[in-house]
Parts: C-alpha cells; sequence; structure tokens
C-alpha cells in the first residue's frame, strides 16, 4: 500500500481496505519522519472524518465523469 511512484514515496487508501490498515496509511503520511510525500485515495473515502492537514499543504482533487 505504500509504493514508490516516480522517486515519491506514497500511501494509499482504497474502499477494499481495512479501517486498521487506512488508519495506518494517513498516520504515516501525517508523521513528518516517514517520509511520505503523496496520498491517494477516492473522496468518499476520505469523505468519512480522515483529516489529512497535518502534513498536507497542497491538496489536488480529480473527479471523473459520469457518462
Amino acid at each position: 500500500m505504500c509504493d514508490d511512484l516516480l522517486s515519491l514515496r506514497v500511501n494509499t487508501c482504497r474502499a477494499k481496505d481495512r479501517a486498521h490498515d487506512t488508519l495506518k496509511q494517513v498516520r504515516e503520511f501525517n508523521d513528518p519522519d516517514s517520509g511520505s510525500q503523496v496520498f491517494i485515495a477516492n473522496m468518499s473515502m476520505l469523505s468519512t472524518g480522515v483529516n489529512l492537514h497535518t502534513c498536507c499543504h497542497l491538496g489536488i482533487t480529480v473527479s471523473f465523469a459520469q457518462n
């Protein structure tokens, strides 16, 4: 779940992930000593109250067309 992509440390969470795994990814991303640089998640996952404001200073939202 934590991959190197283009030499960036990437954390991800998906709807199929267990709550424990999602929290682990969020904690790692919010830890300034972890080296995590990118967090990728579905907007519906992030609307569950995940707080990324500890270490995030730039957010990009991408929405795909439904049709």
